[in-house]
């Protein structure tokens, strides 16, 4: 059986509030995690030196953090009900593309979904990892 959530909500998932406001619907059968991007400071950089420390937090709170919080939130349900766990990453995260932040960043998404699925698999938690390669985009 299938269940639809009744209304959007609209949820900064970068933010503490914002996944406890998605948390707040419920639990579930399955989480697609698949925030993420790049953002534009290290878009435009030269190399590993022109990224400073502002944007490399940013990036990890956009591509890993974020995606820490809403599974950690949702886990408790997600065991429960012997859910899946879906972590969409990038190729980054095998191939040192750049911006290199957000390729670490990806790993980092990576490594964590094995390592959910190593704790919780005995608990009947799936967790998986799945990683586009390239795409074109207009910009």
């Amino acid at each position: 059986m299938f269940a639809v959530a009744r209304s959007p909500i609209t949820a900064d998932l970068v933010t503490p509030e914002g996944v406890a406001a998605l948390a707040a619907l419920g639990e579930v059968d399955v989480l697609v995690n698949n925030l993420g991007g790049v953002i534009p400071e290290s878009m435009g950089a030269a190399g590993f030196l022109a990224i400073d420390d502002d944007a490399w937090q940013r990036t990890y709170e956009l591509n890993l953090f974020a995606t820490v919080r809403v599974t950690r939130a949702l886990l408790p349900g997600l065991l429960a009900r012997r859910g899946v766990v879906v972590t969409v990453s990038s190729i980054g995260a095998r191939a040192a593309f750049p911006p290199v932040d957000h390729g670490t960043a990806k790993a980092a998404l990576n490594n964590l979904t094995k390592a959910l699925s190593e704790e919780f698999a005995p608990s009947g938690l799936r967790a998986l990892t799945v990683t586009p390669g390239p795409t074109r985009t207009a910009n």
